[in-house]
């Protein structure tokens, strides 16, 4: 038998081996929106429409859509389609919440095109973020927050825009917006700038727990601006007593309420103030009514004043900013140069003015509230006193005579007297102790 030849095997196959990692294909999101939207004109399974312009009376051309890309995206037409709604069966939906072109733009961002928001004005914006939160999409919705929220700036406050964002009830606008305006809130208070926020900005700003206040005291006083505002007094004094509801009456001090000038709205706030306050002594669960967060992150210290301009320079302790605002006339008869001692948590102007049957009349000027007040009689020349402050109290010193002043009193008590009498001098105080320099210096006889 004839040997076998040798064998001839057939070439051998690389075999494919997947990568030890593991690799994956996937096809990409966009392609499958880009996909669709190539074909909305074939296989589209409903069709929407926006409301027409006010100058365009004729209704608008319908929007092919698909059923699932509006549901992927919004969660609007996923409740909706989802539900036993008779809109869900419908072929045409008509959207009269929404003006048209604005709904061609949602669509068309639902199918991967983007929308530009450069150049867009405030009510564009408004607009396109109304129908986004109307429809449940947040990516739209938080893009105009952003846009518009960085047009609210402290230098130029466009309070239109926390106004609109009220209005629209676009929540997380209108909370930023209050977030900025809270930080800033007693120097927005001073220029005058809340006074073009509409009554429900108003409220909304006020029940804040984050307002940068050093006291109740200059948040009831920001209402009382507003509601006094000369041009639109007539309007808003009817929702003095709805305001009043969101201020934490129980803080207000007395001090504050007795520097109110007479009118009703201030027996009103008088009275609302003394109803809580009776509540509180009633019902220990009305103590919840205090502002958890009302504390002093926000310092205005004043570092120079301009009275014949009628501006005070003042300085953001915490960024170091300086800016002029305006403050109220000093009462007529009060001696300038001012004195400047601290006075709380603000740096305070204290002039003196003399008193009726000898002495002084001590005026504070709080720019917190932009109010001139006095601190009761001293008996002191109003020529030869210097002020001072020192573990809390207020003292003047003139002569021989020492007073100081106690809030809670509301009065002057002379205190111990000096060994000589010195007119003309200066006063310091410092570690805890007053110290007296230059002046005159006579005798005691």
């Amino acid at each position: 038998m004839a040997e076998a030849g040798p064998s001839n095997p057939l070439p051998s196959r690389k075999r494919l081996r997947l990568p030890e990692d593991g690799a994956t294909v996937s096809l990409d999101a966009y392609g499958l929106v880009q996909g669709l939207n190539d074909v909305r004109s074939e296989l589209c399974d409903v069709e929407l429409r926006g409301a027409p312009p006010s100058d365009a009376p004729a209704e608008p051309s319908w929007i092919p859509c698909h059923r699932i890309v509006l549901m992927a995206r919004s969660q609007f037409f996923r409740a909706m389609f989802r539900s036993e709604m008779m809109e869900s069966q419908k072929k045409d939906l008509p959207l009269p919440n929404i003006p048209h072109s604005i709904l061609e733009q949602i669509i068309g961002a639902m199918y991967g095109h983007p929308i530009s928001l450069e150049g867009l004005e405030d009510s564009g914006a408004f607009a396109l973020a109304q129908a986004a939160d109307y429809l449940e999409i947040p990516q739209i919705v938080r893009a105009c927050t952003t846009l518009l929220r960085t047009r609210l700036e402290v230098d130029n406050p466009r309070l239109e825009i926390y106004n609109e964002a009220v209005r629209l009830a676009l929540v997380d606008l209108a909370d930023e917006c209050r977030a900025l305006i809270g930080e800033h809130f007693i120097v927005m208070t001073l220029r005058g700038d809340l006074a073009s926020l509409t009554s429900d900005a108003m409220i909304h700003l006020i029940r804040s727990d984050q307002l940068y206040v050093a006291c109740e005291d200059q948040v009831a006083d920001a209402v009382w601006r507003w509601l006094t505002v000369p041009d639109c007094a007539e309007q808003r004094h009817p929702l003095a007593d709805e305001l009043f509801q969101h201020l934490r009456l129980t803080l207000l001090s007395n001090g504050f309420l007795a520097r109110l000038p007479e009118h009703p709205l201030a027996q009103r706030l008088a009275k609302a103030a003394e109803d809580a306050t009776e509540a509180a002594l009633a019902d220990i669960d009305a103590a919840a009514n205090s502002r958890p967060s009302l504390r002093v992150s926000y310092e205005t210290v004043i570092v120079a004043v301009h009275h014949l301009s009628g501006m005070i320079d003042c300085v953001d302790s915490k960024t170091g900013k300086c800016e002029s605002v305006p403050f109220a006339p000093p009462p007529p008869n009060c001696a300038f140069p001012p004195l400047y001692i601290p006075r709380g948590h603000q740096i305070a102007i204290a002039t003196m003015l003399p008193a009726e049957g000898g002495g002084m009349v001590v005026m504070t000027y709080d720019a917190s509230v932009d109010r001139w007040s006095g601190m009761g009689t001293c008996g002191l020349d109003v020529n030869q006193a210097s002020l001072a402050v020192v573990g809390g109290h207020q003292y003047a010193v003139g002569g021989q005579q020492l007073y100081c002043y106690y809030d809670e009193l509301q009065e002057w008590q002379l205190k111990a007297g000096k060994p000589t009498t010195v007119w003309e001098s200066g006063i310091v105080a410092h570690g805890g102790f007053l110290y007296l320099f230059s002046g005159v210096v006579s005798s005691v006889e």
